[in-house]
């Protein structure tokens, strides 16, 4: 929270839920409600509640099956979220597969704000530098996450730039720029994120942003400069 950035977004972790089913013995929707309960009085207690309005409560369903089942389940999910955190916005991530395509669970109409995930996996190298192909990319060709699609449903978006490290190389000043560009004239963009940052995280050759300090400090100064 002391990073600098004007905005809090606090994380939910499906696992967890999950975990409490397992030390309880309750179903879903008991530890739901339960996890829920918890949070609420954590951040209340701690004297941050007030300051966090976007809570990112569940990550790319249709991805995920074994836990969002069907609409209804994730209707439901978002509906308990808001019948607690009331006057908060609740925010869900999209990202689709083959296997599992994007259209499979759509965004619950009483969800606030579509987080989209278009993912450049590319090397380092070779992400799009121009800033017109980085906005078909973002807009259009994503294979899992375009942000076109967000655009039907009639909700504020926000972008999850990819900020990962491929070993130790960070995605290339212009691609930062570039996002920052396709979006920034955008009036249904509410925003940009990136991600993922944590210094611990490792998923094959990917690493988190802030292993390179010095591309976190690129990207704050050109987040700084977005209208």
């Amino acid at each position: 929270m002391g990073a600098g950035y004007p905005h809090i977004i606090f994380r939910f972790t499906e696992s967890e839920i999950h975990a409490r089913m397992s030390r309880t013995g309750s179903d879903f929707w008991t530890a739901y409600v339960g996890y829920l309960d918890h949070w609420k009085a954590a951040l209340t207690k701690a004297g941050v509640y007030h300051r966090i309005q976007l809570y990112k409560i569940a990550d790319e369903p249709a991805v995920h099956p074994e836990i969002f089942v069907d609409q209804a389940f994730l209707d439901r999910y978002v509906a308990e979220f808001e019948a607690r955190f009331v006057g908060k916005k609740s925010i869900i991530s999209f990202a689709g597969t083959m296997q599992h395509p994007l259209d499979r669970i759509l965004p619950p109409k009483a969800l606030d704000i579509i987080l989209m995930d278009p993912y450049f996996l590319a090397a380092g190298d070779t992400t799009p530098c121009d800033d017109e192909q980085i906005r078909q990319f973002l807009y259009e060709d994503s294979p899992h996450s375009p942000v076109g699609w967000a655009l039907k449903f009639n909700k504020p978006i926000i972008v999850a730039g990819d900020a990962m490290l491929r070993e130790t190389t960070p995605p290339r000043t212009c691609y930062v720029t570039g996002t920052l560009n396709a979006l920034a004239d955008d009036p249904r963009v509410a925003g940009l994120v990136w991600f993922v940052y944590d210094r611990s995280f490792v998923e094959g050759p990917l690493r988190g942003a802030a292993n390179a300090p010095a591309f976190v400090e690129r990207v704050r100064r050109a987040s700084v400069a977005l209208p």
